[in-house]
């Protein structure tokens, strides 16, 4: 069967020319376009794959992860790399999810294999649900001191985080 490549916006439009099997977008913690604008969700009820490109952020990204608080405390509880974590987290968002990322040395192949192979618990997928997908909440104000601000979050269910994060586009 012949495949072709298509740039457009929405799948809808894709679709009406031909039958379309994976989109291809940027799609990590820091790039959330594709979940808040609905695009996986539209890509799920479908079964169109979302090839995830550069699932960790590109090499900043990757030492972004490898600082970030949060990724390192699960990480450390489930014995792997913060970079691992993500792709795992990335994966448990939606079956249709397939990241990509550019791995350049044995070690960080291996590395990405790990992660996409990992299933993480539901502590973890809530946790990452609210430090990445509740971004979209309005921020207070900074004069709030950052412990009442941290008091004042309620919890995040990952499901609710996830249609709230795509309705709000």
């Amino acid at each position: 069967q012949r495949h072709r490549v298509l740039r457009v916006i929405e799948p809808e439009q894709a679709l009406a020319i031909a039958p379309i099997a994976a989109v291809e977008v940027e799609l990590h913690p820091w790039k959330l376009d594709a979940i808040r604008g609905g695009l996986l969700a539209r890509c799920s009820e479908r079964g169109i794959e979302v090839l995830a490109h550069r699932p960790l952020g590109g090499p900043a990204g990757a030492k972004r992860a490898a600082r970030d608080p949060v990724l390192k405390a699960i990480a450390a509880r489930l014995d792997a790399t913060p970079q691992e974590i993500l792709l795992a987290w990335l994966r448990s968002l939606s079956p249709v999810i397939t990241p990509l990322p550019g791995a350049t040395t044995i070690a960080t192949a291996i590395s990405a294999i790990r992660g996409q192979q990992r299933i993480l618990d539901d502590d973890a997928r809530a946790v990452l649900a609210a430090h990445f997908l509740d971004v979209a909440r309005a921020r207070p104000s900074r004069s709030i001191p950052d412990e009442e601000r941290a008091a004042a979050r309620p919890p995040v269910d990952h499901e609710q985080a996830m249609t709230r994060a795509a309705s709000k586009a």
